[in-house]
């Protein structure tokens, strides 16, 4: 496999993946403190609980949306500085 076509083929399952996560509930991600000392962990396809805030609802719901854009123009910079975010 030549580097081109490894790079095409990553590019690709990396897609694939973002999409999945994206439409499904394939990861759940997203950790939520349940105020009573549990966590719930979020896809973003599940419904959450009002007790999240707006702009956190709405960060959980585009997320994987905005890194599959990125991802389909190379925008690593971009796709880099969104993952940190969770850390």
């Amino acid at each position: 496999m030549t580097r081109f076509t490894n790079r095409r083929v990553t590019s690709t399952t990396g897609y694939n993946l973002s999409y999945n996560c994206d439409r499904g509930k394939l990861l759940r991600v997203f950790p939520f403190s349940d105020g009573k000392g549990g966590v719930r962990w979020y896809a973003p396809t599940d419904r959450l609980p009002n007790m999240i805030d707006s702009l956190h609802q709405r960060y959980i719901a585009e997320l994987f949306n905005v890194l599959n854009a990125d991802l389909m123009v190379g925008n690593n910079t971009h796709i880099e500085e969104l993952i940190t975010g969770f850390a």
